[in-house]
């Protein structure tokens, strides 16, 4: 992973490391794993505002902190995720893994079925 990350653009770098943890997130719940692909980024990029996202998520998974999680990824740091508009759909599949609910919010057409077919929320 790392030769292949060094091939890259050095400005994106940071997004290679962050795509790497959230598809981490995404299959498995061992953080560790996440913190390892994230301690190597650091090293790689120093500092950089994607890289500390991914710490504070990760730190928000640990707590179970959905509101704190999702404020971050829909306010605080939405100038950041511009950079790569995939990152807010790999946010999205991460918190309904860890928390059972999206940062987005629903289409509603689909809440409206889910409602009649008696899955929608109570």
């Amino acid at each position: 992973m790392l030769k292949v990350a060094e091939e890259g653009y050095e400005s994106e770098l940071d997004l290679f490391f962050t795509r790497a943890c959230l598809d981490m997130l995404m299959r498995s719940t061992d953080l560790k794993k996440t913190k390892f692909i994230l301690e190597n980024g650091k090293k790689m990029c120093g500092e950089s505002a994607l890289l500390n996202m991914i710490e504070w998520f990760v730190a928000a998974i640990e707590e179970k902190d959905f509101e704190f999680a999702k404020k971050m990824i829909t306010e605080d740091y939405q100038p950041v995720l511009r950079r790569d508009p995939s990152l807010e759909d790999k946010f999205d599949k991460v918190c309904q893994r860890a928390f059972g609910e999206g940062i987005k919010p629903q289409n509603p057409m689909q809440a409206m079925m889910a409602q009649m077919m008696g899955g929608g929320k109570k």
